[in-house]
């Protein structure tokens, strides 16, 4: 999970990201909090999509041990047979994959926006586009 420094346009203030470690095919989802609540509702979503592209079933899921990953998640993660991996805390190079994805999608964000003379609040337009790239 990614913030920006301010609210987009449309009121969102995170993104989150899903990478398929085989395929490192990437879903990013914005959201306007980052509790246990709004993160169970994008994993869901994402679940369903991802299961449904891929045909097989989300076995891993590896998080950094943020707070909204914890209690409610753990759980819900431990119910539906997701083990899930967590990288040490304050060893974001553990986690390189995610945090490189999602340096790349704000470098990229902040480079179209000030190519184009958007003020920063466009950056979940920014991110969905270099999503696209």
């Amino acid at each position: 999970m990614s913030d920006m420094q301010e609210p987009s346009i449309d009121g969102k203030q995170y993104f989150i990201t899903f990478i398929d470690d085989f395929s490192r095919y990437c879903w990013v989802y914005f959201t306007l909090r980052k509790d246990a609540k709004t993160i169970h509702n994008i994993y869901t979503k994402w679940r369903a999509d991802a299961e449904n592209k891929v045909g097989e079933r989300v076995s891993y899921l590896q998080t950094d041990v943020g707070g909204e990953y914890q209690k409610q998640m753990a759980e819900i993660l431990k119910s539906s047979g997701v083990t899930h991996l967590t990288s040490p805390p304050y060893s974001h190079e553990l986690n390189g994959l995610a945090e490189r994805q999602n340096r790349t999608f704000k470098d990229t964000a902040r480079t179209l926006l000030c190519q184009a003379h958007l003020p920063s609040s466009f950056w979940t337009k920014a991110v969905e586009a270099a999503y696209q790239i």
